[in-house]
């Protein structure tokens, strides 16, 4: 598996740019697959100059309906007509900060185009997208602050349109993640018993940005102690949490950025 870093908070060294946002473009054999679009057509701008071809694209997939994952689909469907586009239903419900901004997506949905999940599907051999995050651990979950409007009064935002990828890759069980709103350790403890196997490496945002630097630590062992080899993380993580990811997890912490080759 290759995945290419399309849009991220940092860009890499050269001609790319960078947002507030993720977006990755991954090979899986012969199957290619946009994992979120970042917050507008950056994702695109980069996949020039990294000599990604979006337009032979076969799927994309949406982690969860905020803005900096969803915000560049129209820039997608726009450049890509054939694609399915794979999230959950409940990623289009609107989403609010805590101070009233509108932090979701006017995604239409689009009925030749769009597959709403939820249940486990195969992309392709060796490839997954897993719907349901169980919890675990309630302490690992990053959904204070954040709303949606259900169409009679804002609630909390317990992000029940949050999914992840999971891939068997050359290293072992892989887990490819948004942002991590339901937390990195309930995903990956899902992954290890949807699949019956230690997970390996994670890759995407873990939304540790928050959190003191004693929590980081703990969540980074309890990574290390499920059986996690290597992360490939960036984003909502945070530079402050790195530093302790880097702690514990040694060179077998990766930093995202745009431009970033990830083989796998």
């Amino acid at each position: 598996m290759q995945i290419t870093v399309l849009a991220e908070n940092k860009a890499g060294k050269g001609a790319y740019a960078a947002e507030h946002g993720l977006s990755l473009h991954i090979v899986h054999g012969e199957y290619t697959v946009l994992f979120d679009t970042g917050q507008s057509g950056l994702f695109s701008e980069n996949a020039l100059k990294a000599g990604t071809d979006i337009t032979s694209v076969h799927a994309s997939v949406l982690s969860h309906g905020h803005y900096d994952h969803a915000g560049g689909l129209p820039r997608f469907m726009e450049l890509n007509c054939r694609a399915r586009i794979f999230m959950k239903k409940e990623a289009l419900i609107p989403k609010y900060s805590a101070d009233g901004r509108f932090i979701g997506t006017d995604l239409q949905a689009d009925k030749e185009r769009f597959s709403f999940i939820d249940k486990q599907f195969e992309l392709t051999e060796g490839l997954w997208i897993i719907p349901s995050i169980e919890i675990f651990d309630q302490d690992d979950t990053n959904c204070s602050g954040f709303f949606i409007d259900d169409g009679q009064d804002l609630r909390a935002d317990m992000f029940e349109d949050e999914l992840f990828l999971a891939a068997m890759t050359e290293e072992g069980l892989t887990v490819i993640t948004g942002c991590s709103h339901r937390g990195i350790t309930n995903i990956v403890h899902t992954a290890k018993r949807i699949f019956k196997s230690p997970v390996a490496a994670a890759i995407g945002g873990f939304h540790l940005k928050a959190r003191s630097a004693d929590e980081v630590r703990r969540k980074a062992l309890a990574l290390k102690k499920a059986g996690l080899k290597r992360i490939e993380t960036g984003h909502c993580t945070g530079r402050e949490s790195l530093r302790e990811l880097k702690e514990v997890f040694g060179a077998g912490l990766g930093e995202l950025f745009c431009g970033k080759k990830i083989k796998i």
